[in-house]
């Protein structure tokens, strides 16, 4: 077995070894430029808005509520088409925008921030 570093440096982090004098920054920093959105799709054969968020990419989300999947409230018709979105720096920030927005229940409220874009 060989080291880049001394073994003494080694410390157990999560599943391996990581040494203390390292400059390479854990893992998970990398999410903290993970980009998440507040989208709203709409459906003309079902005359209905559908307004989520997530932190996948938003062209792909899109595709998968169109592909033929037949499960829940999106999986019966095919024609869904993004008509609004935000983008957050945080998972917390997008999904509280999605609550805060399904709490409007307002159609014509959820209609002017489409167009006021």
């Amino acid at each position: 077995m060989t080291f880049d570093s001394d073994p003494s440096d080694l410390h157990r982090k999560g599943r391996g070894f990581e040494s203390l004098n390292s400059h390479h920054k854990p893992f998970r920093r990398l999410f903290l430029f993970m980009h998440c959105h507040f989208y709203i799709l709409f459906s003309r054969c079902k005359n209905r808005y559908y307004i989520r968020a997530t932190c996948d990419e938003l062209k792909e989300r899109v595709r998968r509520y169109n592909s033929n999947h037949k499960k829940g409230f999106t999986g019966t018709v095919n024609d869904w088409e993004l008509v609004y979105s935000e983008d957050f720096k945080s998972k917390e920030e997008a999904f509280s925008r999605e609550r805060e927005v399904k709490k409007w229940k307002s159609r014509k409220k959820i209609e002017t921030l489409i167009s006021s874009t």
